[in-house]
């Protein structure tokens, strides 16, 4: 996980990833989120 000043990245395999992004969006809701924005890139095996 990198921490920067107008993102974070974090890289895994796609059920690691799909459940992070679920978990996010759930606890982000149920803090009272009423936005939340993110992107997900698909990185080839080799290219990371």
């Amino acid at each position: 996980m990198d921490v920067g000043p107008f993102g974070n990245t974090a890289e895994g395999g796609a059920d690691e990833v799909l459940t992070a992004v679920d978990a996010l969006l759930r606890k982000a809701l149920e803090a009272g989120a009423t936005r939340v924005s993110f992107q997900v890139n698909v990185v080839a095996e080799g290219d990371r």
